[in-house]
């Protein structure tokens, strides 16, 4: 990497650290989610930023950090040993969350400042059977830097992804440890991995010591990157936009809910369906109310299925005006059709601060409700016709499939449509679209899927109509470069 020097003028927080017992957690070294961090008394110069899970991010460039000047550029980077900076494994795994872009990418440096993304061509379960940790290490990137890096081939496989490496040296844990001759004394020292038993046997800890006394640091292997909140590799897309119908319903209470708690954090939002004891199927509308405005930047939606203990990816919607979304619901980690009487959702509100966001506002429904495959009460609406798929290639190279088709029905909160690559078993989880008309974007070249869309409402999904199509294979001519005009002037 270009090295950052941090002029000595700034005044930089020198953080050694209290409670350094265990390094999983920014809390664990007085840092918090979205802190820049670099390494002082280290001849590594990178900077980094940290997420709430305990993982980092490398700033692979000084113009790459430039594309973040909300974080206020190097004032606000935090000094830290090298021991807490390693105590945060790094990840290389991004998403554009500017664009909404479900697809996670992989990192490749090429040289000190300059690399590649690689889509990671896998369902979010199957990275999570790689990886339970998979989704913690998702960093969310902007779109200027989303669009810097070129394209690499894609990725298959998380044992794919290179590993980030500032030194060829062994990397040997950070642990706190208490000299045998002096046990009220402690230093952070590194060990080999094949000690750790045995220093810990002998009451040494994981992580850096607090006041931290530091020996010599040796340089060491960032750990292999390794991605949060809950999304799937759905691609890119572009709805054909059209106005939503708002339908309304009936709901028909489940028996004995199970209560929920409410979260009281903040009150500035305030989720208003489904709410409790609701019976929804299909596509249905999530509303909400609140005071907040311009401050916010997104409203991230999120249902669970285990009373709030983990929560699963529905919809960040990039308007601070939304007070609703439609879902076309469906179970994202079994990527099949919800049947659970035990759901609650939740909204949250963030601002723009970026990557990471402040939280404004949060809650969850009062009780369970239900999510089956249908609901009594109205009629489910009729599957539309005319399917038809379309391959687009655009000048860049990048492959498309545009997808349109008939509504034949006026009951509809809109339309559910899913793909997969022909052959495989697993379908993509359902994407809402208002409209007739879909385009699906990064598609891998020369491969044929096939695509469903189903119509639906809160009352169920119509049944389903298929299309198989192939993306195409064509290689843009490139542009010749223009002659470069002399200058007095040089760069360096």
């Amino acid at each position: 990497m270009k090295r950052y020097y941090l002029p000595l003028l700034l005044l930089l927080a020198f953080i050694v650290g209290s409670k350094l017992v265990f390094a999983s957690k920014p809390s664990d070294f007085g840092l918090k989610d979205g802190d820049l961090i670099s390494a002082i008394f280290s001849d590594d110069p990178d900077v980094y930023i940290i997420n709430e899970q305990g993982y980092k991010r490398l700033f692979l460039n000084p113009e790459i950090f430039k594309f973040y000047g909300h974080l206020g550029g190097f004032a606000n980077v935090k000094l830290v040993t090298p021991e807490i900076r390693d105590s945060f494994p790094t990840s290389g795994f991004f998403r554009n969350c500017e664009d909404n872009d479900q697809r996670v990418y992989g990192t490749s440096v090429d040289s000190e400042d300059a690399g590649r993304l690689h889509w990671i061509n896998k369902s979010g379960d199957q990275a999570v059977q790689e990886d339970p940790d998979f989704f913690k290490k998702v960093f969310c990137i902007n779109r200027r830097e989303f669009n810097w890096y070129p394209r690499g081939e894609e990725f298959r496989a998380l044992k794919e992804i290179p590993q980030y490496n500032r030194s060829v040296e062994a990397d040997n844990p950070v642990i706190c440890h208490h000299p045998s001759e002096d046990p009220q004394t402690f230093q952070t020292i590194r060990v080999a991995p094949e000690s750790l038993d045995t220093h810990f046997q002998h009451g040494d800890t994981k992580g850096a010591c607090p006041a931290v006394s530091i020996s010599t640091p040796t340089p060491t292997l960032t750990p292999t990157p390794t991605p949060t909140p809950i999304p799937s590799n759905t691609p890119i897309y572009t709805p054909t936009p059209t106005p939503t119908p708002v339908i309304q319903y009936s709901p028909t209470p489940t028996p004995t809910p199970t209560s929920v708690p409410v979260e009281t954090i903040l009150s500035t939002v305030t989720l208003a369906s489904p709410n409790g004891g609701e019976c929804m199927a299909g596509i249905f509308p999530i509303t909400w109310s609140s005071s907040l405005g311009s401050e916010v930047a997104n409203w991230r939606l999120n249902y669970s299925l285990d009373n709030g203990s983990t929560w699963w990816y529905v919809m960040y919607v990039h308007n601070f005006a939304a007070r609703s979304y439609n879902w076309a619901s469906g179970d994202v980690n079994t990527r099949s059709d919800m049947d659970s009487g035990n759901v609650i959702m939740r909204v949250q509100a963030y601002s723009p601060t970026f990557p990471g966001g402040t939280l404004l506002g949060s809650d969850t429904s009062d009780r369970v409700f239900s999510v089956r495959p249908t609901c009594p009460g109205g009629s489910i609406p009729v599957a539309p016709t005319n399917l038809t798929a379309a391959p687009k290639t655009y000048s860049n190279g990048v492959q498309s499939i545009v997808l349109n088709w008939t509504d034949n029905s006026n009951n509809e909160l809109g339309f559910a449509t899913s793909k997969r690559i022909q052959g495989t078993g697993t379908w993509d989880n359902p994407i809402y679209v208002s409209g007739t008309g879909i385009e699906y974007q990064g598609l891998q070249s020369g491969t044929t899927y096939e695509f469903k869309v189903r119509s639906g409402n809160q009352y169920g999904y119509s049944s389903e109509v298929k299309i198989i199509a192939t993306a195409g294979t064509s290689v843009p001519t490139p542009t010749p470069a223009p002659t470069p005009t002399p200058s007095k002037f040089c760069e360096y």
